[in-house]
């Protein structure tokens, strides 16, 4: 499918990379195959930023823009058990921070 997009796009610059945004502003992740930028880019997700692509971003070259070309994040086994622990990390620290509040100021 890669292939595919890349040979079609002659108009557009197209870098192997993940590419999210927030606030209006784009990040993109180039980094080599099995490294690490699906995991991150799910991980980024679970925080709030948008997904615009994970294997290919696309620079429209005549005004800069990121094309977004968004599909299913592909995530390892591994990268899956990761992603899982960061969100029950973070949902033990956001209760433990709630009881901690309610221990500290009982009229919170």
């Amino acid at each position: 499918m890669n292939w595919c997009i890349s040979s079609q796009l002659n108009t557009y610059l197209i870098i192997h990379a993940a590419v999210i945004e927030k606030s209006g502003y784009a990040v993109i992740m180039p980094a080599p195959p099995g490294s690490g930028k699906s995991t991150l880019t799910a991980s980024l997700i679970q925080e709030g930023w948008r997904l615009l692509s994970d294997e290919l971003t696309i620079i429209d070259v005549q005004n800069a823009c990121v094309v977004p070309f968004p599909r299913p994040v592909s995530l390892k086994n591994e990268s899956i058990d990761i992603i899982i622990l960061m969100l029950f990390l973070g949902l033990f620290l956001q209760i433990r921070l709630r009881e901690m509040s309610v221990t500290l100021n009982p009229h919170f």
